[in-house]
């Protein structure tokens, strides 16, 4: 064999190689259909239930960032502020929130975390897309739905007419572009305003996604989650 040759063969060889090393690092393709599909809710266990939303979950980011990068407006008007989505307690048929609900003081919508202790739920009550944050004993919380308002600057609470019925209020819908201002207030002494806006409700109501801010002169006191 000839020297030329030689050189042909190795590259060839060096090629394959490269190639078959490429295939099986490639990640595994998703599939294009959520586990267990086909099956109801109520029949899945609960490690199958997890897998199945943690598909969604996938899919639903996926989509907002999407949605973020095509559009220059809303991009402008979430500013660096971290999103978060929370779907709809209809999908998670246990006792416990999963990721249907929100801790402000933790900032979190893990149920790990919170364990229970949220303000704020997602269509965790009969009504399609309601936005629901008063959750067992001792909690006074108030919703008042401000429309299409500029996220980016701070609401006075004392803004909010009690005497109005769209005032504040108990229970609130979801409302894609709508800023919404949260009143918590608890029996620990936890005293506080929460500014969110829905940046997104999917269609189907399976879940939304929104922005948050705290307001200034909070008093936030977490029960012990130890």
């Amino acid at each position: 064999m000839t020297t030329h040759h030689a050189h042909r063969w190795f590259a060839i060889l060096v090629v394959l190689t490269l190639g078959m090393t490429a295939l099986a690092q490639a990640p595994t393709p998703r599939p294009k259909t959520p586990p267990y599909a086909g099956v109801p809710m109520d029949q899945l266990t609960p490690e199958q239930l997890k897998e199945r939303m943690e598909y969604f979950s996938s899919e639903w980011k996926a989509a907002l960032d999407r949605k973020i990068a095509s559009d220059p407006a809303l991009k402008a008007s979430i500013g660096n502020q971290r999103y978060y989505f929370i779907h709809a307690k209809t999908l998670w048929k246990t006792q416990d929130f999963h990721n249907c609900a929100f801790n402000f003081i933790l900032n979190t919508m893990d149920q790990e975390a919170h364990q229970g202790e949220v303000h704020f739920a997602y269509h965790a009550s009969g009504e399609a897309k309601s936005l629901d944050i008063n959750f067992g004993p001792g909690t006074n919380n108030l919703i008042a739905d401000l429309g299409r308002i500029d996220f980016n600057q701070n609401v006075d609470p004392r803004s909010i007419d009690v005497t109005r019925a769209d005032g504040w209020m108990l229970r609130a819908k979801a409302q894609e572009g709508h800023v919404y201002l949260i009143r918590v207030f608890d029996e620990r002494g936890s005293r506080f305003f929460v500014q969110l806006k829905i940046f997104h409700v999917e269609p189907n109501g399976d879940y939304i996604a929104f922005v948050y801010r705290v307001l200034p002169g909070a008093v936030m006191r977490q029960r012990y989650l130890g």
